[in-house]
């Protein structure tokens, strides 16, 4: 089984709706291609939440 990290990208709304231009609903489906890709390879999660530099 491998082991995957996840870092929060700190300010989700600046990061992926003011600089990368996602609406709310690309974010979802493509959060939801990474989950599905992620659960076929059977992998742990470990979250690391990040709120970015002050």
């Amino acid at each position: 089984m491998l082991r995957f990290c996840l870092i929060g990208p700190g300010d989700i709304k600046f990061h992926f709706f003011e600089l990368l231009k996602f609406s709310e609903e690309d974010l979802n489906e493509y959060i939801d291609g990474i989950a599905k890709v992620l659960k076929n390879l059977d992998v742990e999660f470990v979250l690391l939440p990040y709120r970015g530099f002050f």
